[in-house]
């Protein structure tokens, strides 16, 4: 039990400081005046991406538990379809408060 509340703590301390980073990094890039909106917004999605690949790589017992194979396979995929031009959706079987949002990365 203790040992899991630590383990809770760590989550929400991670996940916490890696929002806060994300905002600070999205409002920084929204204050380069030379870019476009459009532009802006791709930056931005892009501070996102990083900042959940970092809070997942900062969460060491769900990248031990996953298939890296499958998943490298499955992301060669979507990326394939988007390449040309083809929509993909998702299905995530939500089992944690979080899931969904990490496989969205």
């Amino acid at each position: 039990s203790g040992a899991m509340t630590l383990w809770q703590k760590w989550f929400q301390l991670c996940i916490s400081l890696s929002f806060i980073s994300i905002r600070f990094w999205c409002e920084v890039v929204h204050l380069i005046p030379f870019i476009s909106l459009k532009q802006k917004e791709s930056l931005s999605m892009g501070v996102l991406c990083i900042g959940l690949k970092t809070f997942l790589a900062s969460q060491f017992q769900i990248g031990s538990l996953m298939d890296k194979k499958a998943m490298a396979n499955g992301w060669k995929s979507i990326r394939a379809s988007l390449n040309r031009g083809r929509g993909v959706a998702l299905l995530v079987n939500h089992v944690s408060k979080l899931d969904g949002l990490l496989l969205g990365m």
